[in-house]
């Protein structure tokens, strides 16, 4: 069945097209009539999609719930988005619309068990076992959406639950023992929380510290 191209009728579409095009860029095959729109347009043709989609009825919770899922698996290219505010822009019209964020992606495992200890997780992607560096590389763009909730949201509790002044936020993965010292998950959160301005606010004494 052949997927459906620019213009959209729902969120599913529009973020298959978005995500694929923050995955390998906006060069790809499946999405012509999107990607000549986009190059041509620039990124405002997003918000635009966006705009569109939110006035033809498509309910705003779950657009905005699809987008926070885009940006986190379509972490390759959403730092360029990113920088050009449109990201921000784009959650903005989501709150002017009362759409109310679902956060779990940005907090749970891209791969590895959190309730396994690191020698356990062996899993195969590919052809290769999935490593902490694997898992941990490309969580900037959790932060950054997390920040931008955080600028449009500013009442509400984004901490999904944790006490992040317990985490230590540490400047590179390096840095972080995975010696069975700390869990996965706390090795993962340490990692995500240097990269969120939101998640850094809740300071623990040792932040940054490479000795931890």
């Amino acid at each position: 069945m052949q997927q459906e191209d620019y213009p959209f009728s729902n969120w599913k579409n529009y973020y298959s097209a978005l995500v694929e095009s923050l995955t390998i860029g906006y060069d790809s095959a499946s999405f012509p009539v999107y990607n000549k729109k986009v190059h041509f347009d620039g990124t405002d043709s997003d918000i635009n999609i966006i705009r569109t989609l939110l006035e033809n009825g498509n309910c705003p919770h779950e657009g905005l719930h699809g987008f926070i899922d885009t940006i986190v698996k379509g972490s390759r290219y959403a730092k360029d988005l990113y920088d050009t505010g449109i990201i921000l822009e784009i959650v903005i019209l989501f709150m002017r619309h009362n759409a109310i964020p679902k956060i779990e992606s940005i907090f749970e495992p891209t791969y590895l068990n959190d309730n396994l200890s690191f020698e356990e997780n062996k899993i195969l992607f590919h052809g290769k076992y999935i490593t902490f560096e694997d898992e941990v590389i490309e969580y900037d763009s959790r932060g950054f959406i997390l920040d931008a909730l955080a600028y449009a949201y500013p009442d509400l509790d984004l901490t999904y639950h944790i006490d992040w002044t317990e985490i230590v936020s540490t400047i590179d993965w390096e840095d972080i023992p995975t010696d069975g010292t700390y869990t996965i998950k706390t090795a993962r959160y340490m990692y995500l929380k240097s990269k969120s301005n939101y998640l850094k606010s809740f300071k623990n004494e040792n932040d940054n510290n490479k000795s931890i």
